[in-house]
Parts: C-alpha cells; structure tokens; sequence
C-alpha cells in the first residue's frame, strides 16, 4: 500500500497496523519536513480507511474525505474553516459506512482562535472520524493538542539511498541524482520537483551569478537577481549552496559533502583567492540578507547591498591565512 514510500518502515507498518484492525486514531499528527510526501501518505491513510476504489481521496472529491488548508500567500487557516469542518463533521457520512477523515494540511499555520476550536473538536471527537494533523514544526502546536494525537513521523533519506531512488526514476546520470538528493536534503517529492525545468533554470542562473561575481559589476548582478524576486528565498538558498561548498573546498572536506558535485571543475577555479575567512564571510552576507528579505524591507537595496559585499569582502589578513591553513574549521 505504501510500497512508494522509501524507508520510514516503522511509520508505515504503524499505520498499516490501524488499518488492519480496522480502525484508526481519533487524530494523527503526521509530522515530516516539506517534500516527504506527508500530503500523499495522508490521503492514501484516508482511500484505505474509506475504502475508495475510484481514487476520489486522490482526485479531491471524496464527500467523506474533508481537506482544510490555510488562505492566501501566509496560508494561515483561519478559525472559520475549523468551525466548518466541526459542524461538517457532525453530520452523516455519505458514501461509506459512517467513517470519514479530515486532512488539515500545515496546522502551524492555525492562529490562536483556530487552534482553541481545534482542540474542542479533540476534546470531544465525533464517532468514527479521524482527524489527520500534518506539520513540519510539532512544538509550534498547542501541548493540549498534540497530547491528544498519535504520532507519526517521516524522516527525510539518506543522500545514497534518495540518490539511487533518483537514478532509477528520472533515468539520470549519478552526478544529476546525487545534486537533486543533496539539493532537496533528503527529501523525495522535493527532489522530484528541483529536476523539473523551472527549479533547474533557476539553479543555473543563480550558480552563474554566483561564479560571476566580481567579473560582473554588482549593480548588475543585483538587477539580475531582482528578476526573480518572486522567487528570492529559493534563490538565495541555491546562492548560498555555491558559497558552502566552495567553503568545504578550501577546508578539504570529501566531496561526498558537496552540494553542486555537478560543478565541481566550475569550484576549483572559483576558489582563487578565497580563503576560509573570506567565504565565511559571503556565506554570511547571504544569510543576513535572506533575513532581511522575511521583512518588509527595500529589496533592491537590500540586493545592491548583499552584492557589494560579495564583491568586495577584504582579504584576510596574513597571519589569520596562516591560521587557517593550519586549522582551517
């Protein structure tokens, strides 16, 4: 039933425990990090239990399926939809035998007055409905909450195993698998989605710019990043990944480490000049700018700003390059 799923046994014989007896928790708490595939596990949960041979779980149709999501670009879920699904929820089944599941898809997202009337649906659990809690950040749930859910945990994949799973799937060159598996840090729908067009387009362009770095002017090379500004977090992320494995580079670390292992040739000339101290400190320029960027801040400025530091970060100075040549971590 979950054959898809790779590793994470014990959470798939758990579920599938339930469902041979015929009957589930009140409430789960699928805690996995994006791009595990918590979305699917729980609607697959939900076609065994209600046992939907037409995929309606699967198309979104199912009447006895419920799924709660979050509004807008915050996707926080608002106290309206859970006094929705509490009134949904006493009411009949339609096409099964009284059985029905909710799916609420990232309840970090549930402000306060959405989580108090999630924990009163809880407290006092319809007959035969179970409630599927999925989540990135259990702890940011109310005690009470958790408390009453079973738990259910997905881990992402080691970098080999993702990196073989990838091989066979997409029919690619290992040096490709291994940077998606590296790249989506484990996690298999994520890696699925980095090897579509788009996330490869952008990962180009923004490894580019980073070997363009001080070839190019940073007036430029701001501009160049601002066209992505609907995209800035991931593309500051991939930034980042270049910075990091060039700073892996200079301290000798294996190559297993790498991130980009595909651009390998591309490092060891970027690497001129470049010492510990100096990447460290583009690495953190990155970071500090991606900060600000979570904040209604000027983004241009905050762009201009990153790029001039990355062109112009200040060597080291001689007696700290003899330093970390001696101990360079």
């Amino acid at each position: 039933m979950f054959d898809e799923f790779l590793e994470n046994e014990e959470a798939k014989r758990r579920v599938v425990r339930w469902l041979h007896a015929g009957t589930l928790p009140h409430a789960i708490l699928l805690t996995a990090e994006n791009g595990c595939g918590r979305n699917l596990f729980a609607r697959l949960i939900a076609q065994a239990y209600l046992n939907d041979d037409n995929n309606l779980v699967m198309r979104g149709i199912h009447p006895d399926c419920l799924v709660v999501e979050g509004e807008g670009a915050s996707g926080n879920i608002p106290v309206k939809r859970i006094r929705a699904l509490s009134y949904a929820l006493n009411l009949s089944a339609v096409a099964t035998d009284g059985v029905r599941v909710a799916i609420l898809k990232d309840v970090k997202n549930l402000n306060k007055n959405a989580a108090n009337a999630l924990l009163k649906i809880l407290e006092e659990p319809p007959a035969a409905v179970t409630l599927v809690l999925l989540t990135s950040q259990p702890f940011a749930l109310l005690d009470t909450i958790r408390s009453r859910c079973q738990d259910v945990r997905f881990y992402p994949l080691t970098g080999e195993r993702l990196t073989e799973w990838l091989q066979a799937r997409l029919a690619c060159p290992e040096n490709t698998a291994r940077t998606l598996a590296m790249l989506a840090a484990g996690r298999p729908a994520e890696a699925l989605r980095l090897s579509d067009e788009d996330p490869q387009e952008l990962r180009k362009q923004m490894l580019d710019i980073a070997q363009n770095t001080g070839s190019v002017k940073w007036p430029e090379q701001a501009r160049r990043l601002w066209e992505h500004s609907a995209e800035l977090p991931e593309a500051l992320a991939l930034l980042l990944t270049w910075y990091r494995d060039l700073l892996l580079r200079v301290s000798g670390a294996p190559d297993a480490l790498l991130i980009n292992v595909d651009r390998k040739q591309e490092m060891e000339r970027a690497l001129a000049g470049e010492t510990v101290n100096s990447l460290l400190k583009k690495c953190e320029a990155i970071l500090t700018s991606a900060d600000q960027l979570s904040r209604n801040v000027n983004v241009q400025l905050v762009l201009e700003v990153l790029f001039m530091k990355l062109e112009s970060v200040p060597p080291s100075h001689p007696a700290d390059e003899a330093k970390e040549k001696l101990c360079p971590m």
